[in-house]
This record gives C-alpha cells, sequence and structure tokens, in this order.
C-alpha cells in the first residue's frame, strides 16, 4: 500500500516539474528570423462537398487527393467517391464484391502517368485499374498475398 502511494507521489511530482520546468525553457529572441512572420492568412471557402444524403453520404472519410484531371476523390470506409472540379458527385469507384471491377476491401489508390485511377482491393487480393471517367479498365490478381501494399501509399507521397 505504502509502495503504490509512493509511486504515485512520485509520478505526480515528476510531471509537475516538468511541467514547470519546461515551460521556462523555451525562450523566443524577440524579433522573429523570417520578415514575414506575424502576417495574417486569410482563409477563404471557394467550394463545400456535403453529403445531402441523395446520392451518397460520407463514412469516416480518411483520405481526399486532386485527381490529375482535377477532379476530387475522397476515400471513406468502403466508398470512393469522385466529384467534379466545381463539387458536383461524379461516381463512387468503389463497388462490393470479388467480381470483375470489384473488391471487399479497399486499401489505398495512387494515379499514373495515363491519368488512372489504381486501387488496392482485397478478398480477393488484386489491383483495379479504373480511368477517370469512372470506366473499368482491368484488374491483376495478386497471387502471394504478403501483408498489406504499403508502396501505393508511398509511392503517392
Amino acid at each position: 500500500m505504502f509502495s503504490k502511494k509512493l509511486s504515485a507521489f512520485l509520478l505526480l511530482l515528476i510531471v509537475f516539474l516538468s511541467y514547470t520546468y519546461a515551460r521556462d525553457s523555451i525562450k523566443t529572441s524577440g524579433k522573429p528570423l523570417n520578415p514575414k512572420a506575424g502576417r495574417e492568412i486569410i482563409l477563404k471557402e471557394i467550394m463545400r462537398i456535403e453529403d445531402a444524403g441523395e446520392d451518397y453520404f460520407f463514412k469516416y472519410i480518411d483520405d481526399v487527393r486532386i485527381a490529375p484531371d482535377g477532379t476530387i476523390i475522397i476515400k471513406g470506409w468502403q466508398q470512393l467517391y469522385q466529384f467534379s472540379t466545381d463539387g458536383k458527385y461524379l461516381r463512387d469507384y468503389y463497388k462490393k464484391g470479388q467480381g470483375p471491377g470489384e473488391c471487399v476491401y479497399m486499401g489505398n489508390f495512387i494515379f499514373d502517368e495515363a491519368n488512372h485511377l489504381i486501387i488496392h482491393g482485397s478478398n480477393p487480393p488484386k489491383i483495379l485499374f479504373y480511368d477517370l471517367a469512372g470506366r473499368y479498365k482491368k484488374e491483376s490478381r495478386i497471387i502471394k498475398h504478403k501483408g498489406f501494399l504499403h508502396f501505393i501509399h508511398h509511392y503517392n507521397n
């Protein structure tokens, strides 16, 4: 019992001291190094995409990218929506299933030099190819699936 109280006290003391000294150890010169420091950046809304509940609705968005043709791709849970340059809904690339152009779970996606949208699908593991007009082009099955295909993420960043 005494050991738990002593441990708790020491932990609180360490947190308190680290907060106190860390706060005082940050010093500034008073004059910023960058001559443009302190300028204001005013944000201006140019477009808003909201889920209206008619054609689409967002589920756990985890990626937003601009395609080579300027359209907007928004990836969520089991959805990959494409919007026009002015924010109008165009299509959902995700089709649930195991047939051609379908996947059960969707991983990451990239764009290639030919303006194809390339999607990593799993179960069965495969790579899906679409043009940016939404047409399914082809797929390549992955014979030996060893974990997730992280190369798609690193290739596109």
